[in-house]
């Protein structure tokens, strides 16, 4: 619950509610210590809309900015390995991207790019499961979260390598 004083800030600047203001002034006509308080704080925040804001020298801020310009340490620098392996990790896929279309192109008849797209069947024949089609995309959409998961761990080894400098 705000006390008489914050309630009379809040009139003051604007922020109480229709029902507070309303409250506040019913309170002012009827209590002549509130009335002496509201006059008091609203004196004083006229006086604070009158001061001018002092401003520091330039040389102050020149300091100032000075000491904030301190080199990165170590642990904020970003390690050139990192980024290596991912523009490396980019490059592969998309090199394998291109070579899974040139491998596509019917490349005798001249007729240009065969849209069917050959994945490599995957079917494990000594046991009950036989991947279909439908399957085969699931199973490769398993080997793509595998391989999410595997970047995952090497980042967290490669994080938990560069603590130990």
């Amino acid at each position: 619950m705000k006390n008489l004083e914050d309630k009379i800030w809040d009139y003051i600047d604007g922020l109480a509610t229709k029902q507070e203001r309303i409250d506040l002034e019913a309170l002012l006509k009827q209590n002549p210590v509130a009335q002496e308080k509201f006059d008091e704080i609203n004196a004083l925040s006229l006086d604070f809309k009158d001061l001018e804001l002092d401003e520091p020298s330039m040389s102050f801020s020149a300091n100032i900015m000075r000491e904030i310009n301190v080199p990165l340490s170590k642990s904020a620098s970003i390690d050139k390995r990192i980024i290596y392996a991912i523009g490396g990790l980019f490059g592969i896929t998309m090199a394998a991207c291109v070579l899974v279309v040139l491998f596509n192109i019917d490349w005798s008849t001249g007729s240009g790019f065969n849209y069917e797209i050959k994945f490599p069947k995957v079917s494990f024949s000594d046991s009950i499961l036989t991947f279909t089609e439908k399957y085969q995309y699931l199973f490769y959409v398993f080997l793509m979260f595998d391989l999410a998961v595997l970047l995952k761990f090497i980042d967290g080894y490669l994080n938990k390598q560069k603590e130990n400098y």
